[in-house]
């Protein structure tokens, strides 16, 4: 649903660019046939060739001007029309559009039946003028629109061989190069008009599908910051993105990390609000910063403490390990933080255990949090209780010792008893 708004808002977008084209095509074409139009009025003027004086004995050149003229005018009003439709934010007309198209596209149709007027009619087919179909063939792809490119091919190969058709059948000049008087020879041009036509089509489609994969992949990635939380490590996010992760509910192993600040409620109530929650935003800073650095997500602020999550929703290799890792490098940073003077005296209480849990997206289509449930949560809270007890900063379940790199650091508490749970949990404290 979501998805969906955001391509009809990307589509919208679009339009108001592809008009801001249009728009700037419409001033091109306007200014191209003003700079054309002074050198022809020079080259009548000054001009003493016999091109030049068949030209000026049939009025072509003057007739040329008086179109030019008219041609001028409908793009500057063109120009205007559109750039009221920007201004206001409104929809052009598709079939404008398609008549614009037709307008710039017969524009070499009326220049080679004007020469066609002053010279043989075969050699209006050959001139320069036939070539800029091709010119406004290319400019039709900026209104990225597949069947305006079609179009436009159509109308040009439909009035290059219905020109081509009427003036061959007129000729009778036996000393023009025959191959100029074949059909083949027309038939073959007009083809290319419209392949050109087609070809730019293609092209409007393939920069379409591409410009709108990356918007899609930036909205995705945007939605997986907003599903994880302002404070997700961006190398989490990368990984989301590249590998596609899945977020709907799923199994997972994982290692859960609950910290808690030791005494908070005491500090706070000596305390200002200011002073609190300026406390509180120093904590965090770093703790969520060694969290991300070791490749978690923060699940929960919890007031006085928090919740993160190793390996879900994507498993960067030891999670468990990378959990203890963030966790002493949180105590170590607590430590220089007090000598340093940047905190007053602080202790807290960490607890890890590893284990399967439900993980997934959770909500409605107005808003989604990404959830992690099972006994495992709850056991890490309560191993993070147990600090209290055994005077403690970090305890570990056996669960996270086992898969440790240095154990040797560990010290065994033995099975633990926990309130609500039957088997006692094998505890290791990792930090006084």
């Amino acid at each position: 649903m979501a998805l969906h708004s955001s391509t009809k808002l990307f589509e919208e977008h679009l339009l108001m660019e592809t008009l801001q084209s249009e728009r700037l095509q419409a001033t091109l074409i306007a200014a191209a046939l003003i700079v054309i139009s002074v050198m022809i009025a020079l080259f009548e003027t000054v001009g003493d060739s016999e091109f030049t004086r068949m030209l000026r004995a049939t009025n072509t050149l003057r007739w040329y001007l008086v179109f030019a003229f008219g041609m001028i005018l409908y793009q500057l009003f063109v120009r205007h029309m559109i750039g009221r439709t920007i201004r206001r934010k409104g929809e052009f007309p598709n079939y404008l559009r398609y008549w614009n198209s037709f307008v710039e596209t017969s524009l070499p149709t009326l220049v080679m039946i004007m020469l066609a007027n002053a010279l043989n009619p075969i050699y209006s087919l050959v001139s320069v003028a036939s070539l800029v179909y091709f010119l406004f063939i290319v400019l039709s792809a900026l209104r990225l629109n597949f069947w305006l490119c079609v179009f436009t091919g159509f109308v040009a190969a439909s009035e290059y061989v219905t020109l081509a058709l009427i003036y061959t059948a007129q000729s009778t000049d036996t000393a023009i190069f025959l191959m100029l008087m074949s059909p083949v020879y027309h038939g073959a041009k007009a083809v290319l008009l419209l392949v050109a036509g087609l070809s730019a089509g293609f092209v409007t489609l393939q920069i379409r599908k591409r410009i709108l994969h990356s918007f899609e992949t930036m909205e995705e990635r945007n939605a997986a910051v907003r599903l994880f939380g302002q404070h997700v490590s961006p190398a989490v996010v990368d990984e989301l993105m590249t590998n596609n992760a899945d977020t709907s509910t799923t199994r997972k192993y994982v290692c859960v990390m609950f910290v808690d600040i030791r005494g908070f409620t005491t500090f706070a109530e000596k305390r200002s609000p200011d002073e609190t929650l300026s406390y509180l935003n120093s904590m965090f800073g770093f703790m969520i910063e060694s969290i991300d650095k070791h490749h978690g997500i923060v699940h929960q602020l919890l007031g006085d403490g928090l919740m993160a999550i190793f390996g879900a929703p994507m498993s960067f290799g030891n999670d468990s390990e990378n959990a203890v890792l963030a966790a002493t490098e949180i105590i170590d940073r607590i430590r220089e933080e007090m000598t340093m003077g940047r905190i007053p005296p602080t202790r807290i209480g960490v607890g890890l255990h590893a284990g399967e849990v439900v993980a997934g997206s959770v909500g409605s289509s107005l808003h989604k949090e990404y959830k992690v449930t099972g006994d495992v949560v709850n056991v890490a809270a309560r191993v993070e209780k147990l600090n209290k007890e055994f005077e403690s900063q970090l305890l570990i379940s056996g669960e996270v010792f086992r898969v440790m790199n240095n154990k040797r650091q560990a010290v065994s508490l033995g099975p633990v008893a926990m309130i609500g749970r039957e088997e006692p949990v094998e505890i290791y404290m990792l930090a006084k």
